[in-house]
């Protein structure tokens, strides 16, 4: 969701150029923890994660900044994916009901938002409570249960960009597109840190790792997933990132997602 925002901001050439940088770099790093892997002993027979390979191959004081910086990447992650998830969920609540519903921790009442909520209320979301009802259940299944899962919403992000490549062509608007080359390096943090968050895959790798099929080609798997991620990531944040001009349809200028969330489309919103 933040790809468009900062395409624009930085253009499309640095955006393009940092992510192909932050993907060839994460699948070094990728491949040589597998190797890293492969040469502790009895790495035919047991499961290792990153904690292990950290604790093997890595002096105490080493080990323990490793894990603490392992740790606060982990859960950064899965907060935004917590919080995104859920901002989603709050959008479909207010599209369908006309607000988002919450409990007030406060007094205990059941209030709405549109789909936000007041910045100085203490709230529990519906939508955190759906978010829980999804991950938690999943959190218990292995990789390979959750394959077609996995599948699934590569699926469902690949038609999205497409959706959103469709709906901007049948849009009779006047489009500035994005710049090659919009802002100065000291405007490019927001891309650094997006960047690193995106490919940052090297502390998942090793549960991969250990539920893979023996026929799968780490190497392929990894340049071929880094690889769909660059040009995801590309088009999301140059489509998304046009801004639009006068339209006759009912929506407002802005960029592409603004647009699409104004629409009069059901598919765009």
């Amino acid at each position: 969701t933040t790809a468009p925002r900062i395409a624009e901001a930085v253009g499309w050439l640095p955006f393009l150029g940092l992510n192909l940088a932050a993907g060839g770099l994460a699948s070094a790093c990728g491949l040589l923890m597998l190797r890293a892997m492969q040469r502790m002993p009895g790495s035919r027979h047991k499961m290792f994660c990153f904690i292990n390979l950290s604790r093997f191959y890595l002096a105490s004081d080493l080990y323990s900044i490793a894990t603490a910086c392992f740790l606060v990447n982990m859960v950064s992650r899965a907060t935004i994916c917590i919080v995104e998830a859920a901002r989603v969920l709050d959008a479909a609540f207010a599209g369908a009901g006309g607000c988002a519903i919450a409990l007030d921790l406060g007094d205990g009442r059941i209030v709405c938002g549109e789909p936000r909520f007041a910045a100085d209320a203490l709230v529990l979301p519906a939508s955190m409570l759906g978010v829980a009802a999804l991950v938690v259940p999943l959190g218990f299944q292995g990789l390979r249960r959750i394959a077609a899962l996995q599948c699934f919403a590569l699926s469902a992000i690949g038609s999205m960009v497409l959706m959103w490549v469709g709906l901007l062509a049948a849009d009779p608007v006047v489009m500035r597109p994005v710049p090659a080359v919009a802002a100065g390096p000291t405007a490019w943090v927001p891309l650094l840190t997006d960047s690193m968050f995106t490919f940052a895959l090297a502390g998942s790798l090793p549960a991969w790792a250990n539920e893979k099929r023996r026929d799968v080609s780490a190497t392929d798997a990894i340049r071929a997933s880094v690889g769909f991620v660059v040009l995801l990531c590309f088009c999301v944040g140059v489509v998304g990132g046009v801004r639009l001009g006068p339209s006759p349809l009912p929506s407002p200028k802005g960029v592409l997602l603004e647009r699409l969330s104004a629409s009069a489309s059901p598919w765009g919103r």
